[in-house]
């Protein structure tokens, strides 16, 4: 049968982390993400469009658009400082 003193593996592991100063792209997919809602929210007649955020919250993928580029900014500035040497606020 089964051995119950044996630790199982877990089915998902940690997320990796980014070797080098590359670009993230977890932001770069939900960026994505919300560049294809705000394309979705702009063909008329389109069944697409009720998946979006636009039809469930009180803003819309536009503001899920800026605040993610927020992120992405603010990790490539810190990014940055850390190759220059200087210490990240």
């Amino acid at each position: 049968m089964h051995d119950r003193t044996a630790n199982p593996k877990p089915l998902v592991g940690a997320l990796p982390e980014l070797e080098g100063h590359g670009r993230d792209l977890r932001i770069d997919a939900c960026r994505g993400i919300a560049l294809w809602c705000i394309f979705l929210d702009h063909v008329p007649n389109n069944i697409g469009s009720w998946l979006t955020l636009r039809n469930y919250g009180f803003s819309d993928a536009a503001e899920v658009f800026m605040f993610v580029s927020g992120v992405d900014l603010r990790t490539g500035l810190r990014q940055g400082t850390v190759v220059r040497g200087l210490e990240p606020a």
